[in-house]
């Protein structure tokens, strides 16, 4: 298969966020991948590295876009790789006090799409996620679950090659929206290279063929659902992968739990003097 996305010796030391280290990997062009993360900082940051948004990465990371290839940290490459990359942040960021219609617009201009064109994209995409009756309010007004389709319409315009999705249903999505939202994402997985972020792994074995798992800023596997359990099988511990990611998650709360109280601790102290 051709290698769609490959990541090697990716570090990013963050100041507020996850750091990551040496990360090396590597995805298939087509389908949909997933990278996980206890409590999902991570898996968000890296999601946000390879769209573009992050800076001060080391490493190398290369895309294949159409038949060129990107290379990250190249100047004169940035403005034509984020035109064929479509990112959908966890949170979106997006102008708040436009409409919808107004937003894919401005992002369709900023793409590079002619007038004609934009009309026409604007249009498709607004039906595909169904937001075609909800055009002309304003995005603050919207569900959040209509905000995350308002920003997976604000990423297809352009028609990039790769779809890069941050928690893809929102925690409030009712069961209807649910389904909708996750046919819509198996059918773009046909079309275009997908990769969705996000804790939980529940999620990633519903939609995704193979996954890149991230713990304490460091890659712990990478592979097909399948073979990840076959590997635990061999190992020593003989542990399901459920029985390792919740661990996981539970150590990833002790710790966060334990640098609150320290922080809340040094706070205590600074008042006091």
């Amino acid at each position: 298969m051709e290698e769609m996305i490959c990541v090697s010796e990716l570090s990013y030391c963050g100041r507020l966020g996850a750091s990551l280290k040496n990360l090396s990997f590597s995805i298939e062009k087509g389908g949909i991948h997933g990278i996980l993360s206890p409590g999902g900082v991570e898996a968000s940051t890296l999601l946000a590295i390879l769209a573009g948004s992050i800076v001060g990465v080391s490493g190398s990371l290369t895309m294949r876009l159409g038949d060129v290839i990107f290379s990250f940290g190249e100047a004169k490459n940035a403005k034509h790789w984020k035109r064929k990359i479509g990112y959908v942040p966890k949170t979106p960021e997006i102008y708040r006090d436009m409409t919808v219609y107004e937003i894919l617009d401005f992002v369709g201009e900023a793409r590079g799409c002619t007038s004609e064109l934009r009309l026409r994209q604007i249009e498709e995409a607004l039906d595909l996620v169904g937001l075609s009756e909800k055009e002309n309010r304003l995005f603050d007004r919207l569900s959040k679950v209509d905000q995350k389709r308002g920003s997976l319409a604000a990423a297809l315009l352009g028609n990039p090659s790769i779809l890069l999705i941050d928690e893809p249903i929102p925690a409030s999505a009712n069961a209807a929206d649910r389904r909708e939202i996750a046919e819509l994402i198996r059918m773009l997985g046909k079309l275009k290279t997908v990769v969705l972020a996000g804790e939980s792994l529940s999620m990633m074995r519903e939609f995704c063929e193979d996954v890149v798992i991230l713990s304490g800023g460091e890659l712990l596997a990478k592979g097909s659902f399948a073979e990840l359990e076959e590997n635990l099988s061999r190992s020593e511990e003989k542990v399901s992968l459920d029985e390792l990611y919740a661990s996981l998650v539970a150590l990833t709360k002790k710790n966060e739990l334990a640098k609150k109280s320290l922080l809340s601790e040094q706070s205590k102290k600074e008042a006091k003097k």
